[in-house]
């Protein structure tokens, strides 16, 4: 090991991973890049998983653990990873991807480089695990983000047709000192991870981010996926939402109008698109939409919903 390498801390969240969880150690710790340590944080399973856990542990040295008796939730999970973390670099990941060979040696050779930039993500391609097929890369479907507010901040009013810009999931790495100012709260189960970069950008606004064009790992997709898994808890998505932009609002007042208008923009979506929800109840949000958001934004919402309705009744 070249004893002038940084220090790498890859942390790696699990929770119910088992079947996930020996091909993603594996390919951590057959890094070409080696002065890594690896900090898993599990966040009570009950899978099994912590029993693999346990066993590379105490076969790699380098191999740092954290075991939650029982679930406590992402937030939890995310603080105590970035606690356990003393590298110069920190690359986030999850129990259930893979990342290849050359993936760590690549980005920190890119951030050594070029210190301008506090971020370096690369390509992955979308593995959907119950149908055991990839999808696509994630080049092929969205654009890179180029700072914070590329990821942050998506209301796109004028329904231009431009590809939304969104972070590679599985590639997240960049500097210590930038990533730990990410906000966590335990208050939230949703909208985690927007709370977390407002907390970067709020630290240094403005601060660059580079995708290495080349894919360097594998992003799974499967039912135990987060954002599958609450799809169709309507109620819980949206009250949770709505805390974390409330904490958003109240945590970095000087981000008060981009927030705002990212939140109103959410509600817009769901009012009019998503099926889950209640219909009894729309009438009641589309009326607190008007009060929280302005005459314009619902005048918008209303003659929107009345074209859809035309479109619609065109294609019967």
């Amino acid at each position: 090991m070249d004893s002038k390498q940084p220090l790498v801390s890859i942390a790696i969240a699990s929770y119910q991973h088992r079947k996930f969880l020996r091909e993603c150690l594996d390919s951590v710790l057959s890094q070409t890049y080696k002065n890594i340590e690896v900090v898993i944080v599990d966040d009570g399973s009950t899978d099994g998983s912590q029993e693999i856990i346990k066993d590379y542990a105490s076969k790699h040295p380098n191999v740092i653990t954290a075991l939650f008796p029982f679930n406590k939730g992402v937030p939890y999970t995310q603080l105590k990873m970035l606690e356990l973390c003393s590298g110069k670099y920190i690359c986030i990941f999850d129990g259930d991807d893979v990342m290849f060979p050359e993936k760590i040696e690549k980005q920190v050779n890119f951030l050594e480089k070029h210190p301008e930039y506090q971020m370096c993500f690369h390509d992955v391609m979308v593995f959907d695990d119950d149908d055991q097929k990839n999808l696509y890369t994630w080049s092929e479907k969205y654009d890179w983000t180029t700072c914070a507010k590329d990821a942050l901040f998506q209301a796109n009013w004028s329904f231009k047709k431009t590809r939304t810009k969104r972070t590679p999931s599985g590639s997240k790495f960049g500097r210590a000192s930038y990533i730990k100012n990410g906000v966590t709260d335990v208050r939230i189960s949703a909208r985690i991870e927007f709370l977390f970069v407002l907390g970067m950008e709020a630290s240094m606004p403005g601060a660059s981010w580079y995708t290495i064009p080349e894919v360097l790992g594998i992003y799974r997709l499967h039912d135990h996926n987060i954002s599958r898994a609450n799809s169709g808890n309507w109620l819980k998505n949206a009250e949770e939402a709505s805390v974390a932009f409330s904490l958003a609002r109240v945590k970095f007042p000087s981000y008060i109008n981009y927030i705002v208008n990212e939140e109103a923009f959410w509600w817009f979506n769901e009012i009019l698109h998503n099926p889950n929800l209640p219909q009894q109840n729309k009438k009641y949000y589309t009326r607190d939409f008007r009060s929280r958001f302005g005459l314009l934004k619902y005048f918008y919402l209303i003659g929107y919903s009345a074209y859809l309705k035309i479109r619609r009744r065109g294609n019967n």
